[in-house]
Parts: C-alpha cells; sequence; structure tokens
C-alpha cells in the first residue's frame, strides 16, 4: 500500500511528464506551422528586395549574387525567364500565372513537395514589367523538426519527471508533516492518559483535532462512570458473598446429619464459586477499563518467593528455577496475580492427569532474561490441552474440555492474565501436548538496574 507522501509524489512526477509530453505534441504540430509562415514571409522580403534591384538596372542576361536559402527566378512579359539563379529548381510559371502576375497579384503556388513559392509582379515605373518567382524547400526544417522531438521525448521527459519526483518527495513531506505530528500526538493519548488534548491549529487539521477532542471527552466520561461503578459494585457484591461464605462454612459444620451437611458443604462450594466468579469479573472490568496502576521496579525472583509462599505447600509437586536477579517495570500485585493465574492452573492440569489417567506430574516455574526479555515459564507434564482448543483458552469462561467437572475455575484467569501481561507491554505464549503437559511463557521488557 503506497503512502499519501509516494502517492503525492507520483502525481507530481505523472503531472509533469504528462505536461511535457502534451507541450512536445503542441510544439510537434505548431512549429511547421510557424515555421511554414516564417518562410513566406521571408519569402515575400526576398522578392520585393530583388524587384527593387531589378529596376534600378539594366536588363540582361546577368546572374544576380543571390541568398543561398531562397531560389529566384526571373519572367518578363513574354513568358520566359531572363533572369535566373544558378542551380535553379524552380517549376516553370505556367500561363495562368503569368496572367494573375501581369494584374499586378502576388500569390503563393501550392506544391505536391514540401517547397514554398512565391510569386510578386515586377513593375517599372507604375507598369507591370515582369515577375518574381521565389522558392524555398521545407526539407531542411525536417532533421531539426526531428531533434526537436527526440530531445523533448526521449531525454526532457525522463528528465522533467525524475526531478519533478524528486521535488515532489520533498514538497509531501513538509505538506505531511503536520500529518506526522498530529499522528504522535495522537499516539501519546492513550485510556491511562486521557486527560491529554491534542493542540487545536488553524486549519483542517485543528477541526480534525478538534473533533477529537471532542471524543477524547465523552471517552474520559464514559471511564469514570464505569470506574465508578466497578467500585461501587465491588463493595456491594464482595462484603455479602464473603459473608455467606462464612455462613455456609459455619452451618456445614454445625449440621449433624450427614445429608443436611452434604447440602450445606454444596452451598458452601457455590458461595466461594460466586466469591471468585465476582473478583474475577472484577479484576477483569478493573483491567479493562484502564485504571491507572502504580508501576516501579519489581524484581521477579522476589515476586515469585512471595507466589510460592502463598499458593505452593510442601506436598504440592512444584519446584522453582529462578535464574538471578530479573527486573521489570510494572505493578507487583498484578504481576503476582498473574504468575498466581498460571500455577494454579498448572496444578490443576496435573491433578487432573492422576484423577483420570493415574499418572502423576509436576509443575516448574522458570526465571531467566533472554537479552532485554524477562521470561517467566511455567511448565506442567498435566493433561495438556488439544491443539483445537489452544487458540480459545484465552477468551472469556471458556473452559478445556479435559478440565470440565472439576470444581474450582471461573473461566477467567487465563483472560485476566493475558490483560495483565498486556498492559505490561508483554506477551504470553503456549505450547502444550495433549495428555503429556503445556507450558505457559511470559515475557516482559526487562529494565536495566544500575
Amino acid at each position: 500500500m503506497l503512502t499519501i507522501r509516494l502517492r503525492l509524489t507520483l502525481l507530481y512526477a505523472l503531472g509533469v511528464a504528462f505536461g511535457l509530453v502534451l507541450a512536445g505534441v503542441i510544439l510537434h504540430l505548431a512549429l511547421p506551422v510557424v515555421i511554414r509562415e516564417r518562410v513566406r514571409s521571408e519569402a515575400r522580403r526576398s522578392a520585393d528586395a530583388l524587384a527593387r534591384r531589378v529596376t534600378g538596372q539594366e536588363r540582361g542576361g546577368a546572374v544576380f549574387p543571390l541568398s543561398p536559402v531562397f531560389q529566384l527566378r526571373l519572367y518578363d512579359q513574354f513568358g520566359p525567364s531572363i533572369r535566373n539563379s544558378s542551380g535553379v529548381e524552380l517549376p516553370d510559371l505556367t500561363p495562368g500565372h503569368l496572367a494573375r502576375s501581369w494584374q499586378g497579384e502576388d500569390f503563393f503556388i501550392a506544391t505536391s513537395d514540401r517547397r514554398v513559392i512565391y510569386v510578386a509582379p515586377l513593375y517599372w515605373e507604375g507598369q507591370v514589367v515582369g515577375a518574381v518567382q521565389v522558392g524555398q524547400s521545407l526539407e531542411p526544417f525536417d532533421d531539426t523538426l526531428r531533434l526537436v522531438d527526440r530531445i523533448l521525448l526521449l531525454y526532457l521527459t525522463p528528465l522533467g519527471a525524475l526531478l519533478a519526483a524528486a521535488l515532489g518527495y520533498v514538497l509531501a513531506g513538509r505538506a505531511l508533516s503536520p500529518v506526522e505530528r498530529f499522528i504522535r500526538e495522537v499516539d501519546q493519548v492513550s485510556a491511562e492518559s486521557l486527560d491529554r488534548r491534542l493542540v487545536a491549529r488553524r486549519d483542517e487539521l485543528g477541526r480534525l483535532a478538534e473533533r477529537v477532542n471532542s471524543m477524547l471527552d465523552r471517552l474520559a466520561r464514559s471511564f469514570e462512570i464505569q470506574r465508578d461503578l466497578i467500585r461501587n459494585t465491588t463493595h456491594e457484591l464482595k462484603v455479602p458473598l464473603t459473608n455467606l461464605v462464612g455462613y455456609t462454612d459455619r452451618l456445614s459444620r454445625k449440621v449433624g446429619d450427614a445429608a443436611n451437611r452434604d447440602l450445606a458443604e454444596r452451598a458452601a462450594r457455590v458461595a466461594r464459586y460466586m466469591r471468585a466468579l465476582v473478583e474475577d469479573l472484577l479484576a477483569l472490568a478493573r483491567g479493562e477499563a484502564m485504571e491507572k496502576w502504580e508501576t516501579r521496579a519489581v524484581e521477579l525472583s522476589d515476586l515469585l518467593h512471595q507466589v510460592r509462599e502463598e499458593v505452593v505447600s510442601e506436598a504440592d509437586p512444584v519446584r522453582f528455577e529462578l535464574n538471578g536477579e530479573v527486573f521489570v517495570e510494572g505493578d507487583p500485585i498484578r504481576l503476582k496475580q498473574a504468575c498466581i493465574n498460571l500455577i494454579k492452573n498448572a496444578k490443576k492440569a496435573v491433578d487432573i492427569k492422576k484423577a483420570r489417567l493415574g499418572q502423576s506430574g509436576e509443575v516448574a516455574v522458570r526465571l531467566d532474561q533472554v537479552n532485554s526479555q524477562a521470561r517467566i515459564a511455567v511448565i506442567d507434564t498435566g493433561i495438556g490441552i488439544p491443539a483445537d482448543e489452544i487458540s480459545h483458552i484465552f477468551e472469556r469462561f471458556y473452559q478445556c474440555k479435559a478440565h470440565q467437572g472439576f470444581s474450582g475455575g471461573t473461566g477467567l484467569g487465563l483472560t485476566i492474565t493475558k490483560l495483565i501481561v498486556e498492559r505490561h507491554k508483554g506477551t504470553i505464549d503456549v505450547s502444550s501436548v495433549e495428555n503429556q503437559g503445556s507450558t505457559f511463557t511470559i515475557s516482559l521488557p526487562a529494565m536495566e538496574v544500575e
């Protein structure tokens, strides 16, 4: 796809080339006409000059010193020429031509070849005593015309197009420089900096900037309303659900008969699931609402130590391979949440494999730095993910078929993890083989710490 600058450059070049070709065509058509008229004018002037010379001398057979350009011939009243230029190639005048000349008329004779022939009466003391015939061939001008056509079409047109392209590229760049500045200003506006506004100039881009600023005002108001809703919902939902979990847990412990105890435990599990679902929904909503996160330098090995203490027990088959200190810029709470989500999923995959296939597995968490990228890899030898489901695992509420029937997941963990990673300008990749295991790799820009 050609850029606007290149399209303008191409337009300039084609315009100049078309103009030069058009000028060449016009010149090709007009120049012969101009030359012919010029020759006719010179022929008339030469004939007049010769007539004045003849009328001032004695008539005889002498040859006048003539112009090498024109061919000249003199006629008397009886018809035959009485004075000729050397090497004459002029046609003889017909009786009709002589009659017209004898009547005092001057005229041009049409010929089949490319010659201009002019006939004028010769006066002596006010009486016509003869005629002057002047002629010149136009063929010597044909070479000049062909040379002009060749120079214009073969040399000037391509050269002019190249110069126009070079000049057009520079001019287009200058003309579009305000657009480039406008793009850079727009790029600096994000969901985290909706208070930025574009500079409105007094031109078309200024009007566009005003429209964009108006749109940003509406977006800012919409985001603020969404943040207020999230804050209010957090309080209104989390507190009742937390209380409900506590009530159902106490109820399940106090119920005496087995049937009612099982019912109370089911209610407690549903309450815990609802609380987890609400927390995940709120976390997802906060991330999509682009709330400002408090970012700072985070040392990932220390963060993973904290994760191990929170979610990994001594009985869990989870080992950590932390290769030195690796720093990134980010929100430690969100990064910890992303790591916890991956480790919980890996532990769950190992448990499912053991329950379904009777095979044990393990989880490995590896941290290292590759060039300018900090990488956290969570590797499990669990149930794995079918190849046709890998492209869907980051979708909301999606759960792999192999995980269905096992409680504890809301289908939002990987969606939230991907959102957190992308908010930190990173990527998350997954590779998996069914019944053999999966590897989730988080890549983040590493910080250089002195």
